[in-house]
């Protein structure tokens, strides 16, 4: 079978090449956007969308946009015109790492580890691999728990100006839609 992965970095594309040896297309993009995740800090915590289709099985559709925060935390009435808004409130809940996991626990075959591993060694030496690693073992629940649940919230919680909640954290639960 020809099998073949592009991406824009070629790192990315090595990572996502090697995987698809092993394994299926699936198991390539979500070991390819975790490579991503290696090579830049903003990718973890930013969108991603998955269509997947295939013969029996139909079009799958798995929806991991950054949602608004906020669950369990009163409301704001928003900012006036003259006041600088913090970046904390900028920020939004992550759910690529459990929309990865949902994507490969659906229409992968490799495991979640497995499919992170060419990330944590891309990740070697910086910040990342650590937080790859957690991941990787954790699944999406490595965002609620231990240092980096509360680093988020440090940075994003309502003490820094933003609306992120430990119940937040805790919520991203995707599930695949037939398209």
């Amino acid at each position: 079978k020809a099998r073949a992965a592009v991406a824009s970095a070629p790192e990315v594309e090595t990572v996502a090449e090697e995987v698809l040896g092993k394994g299926n297309a699936v198991d390539a993009v979500v070991a390819g956007v975790f490579a991503a995740c290696a090579l830049s800090p903003g990718v973890l915590l930013g969108p991603v969308q998955i269509l997947v289709g295939g013969a029996g099985a139909g079009f799958l559709a798995i929806d991991g946009r950054v949602r608004q925060p906020g669950i369990g935390a009163p409301r704001p009435r928003g900012f006036m015109s003259a006041e600088e808004i913090p970046d904390a409130a900028r920020v939004g809940v992550p759910w690529l790492p459990a929309t990865m996991s949902a994507a490969i626990a659906t229409m992968g075959m490799a495991t979640f580890n497995q499919v992170l591993s060419p990330a944590v060694a891309l990740a070697k030496g910086t910040p990342r691999a650590e937080v790859l690693k957690r991941i990787a073992s954790r699944g999406p629940r490595a965002l609620e728990e231990g240092a980096l649940g509360v680093e988020l919230l440090a940075a994003a919680g309502r003490p820094s100006g933003g609306l992120l909640t430990t119940d937040d954290l805790s919520s991203p639960r995707p599930e695949g839609q037939k398209a």
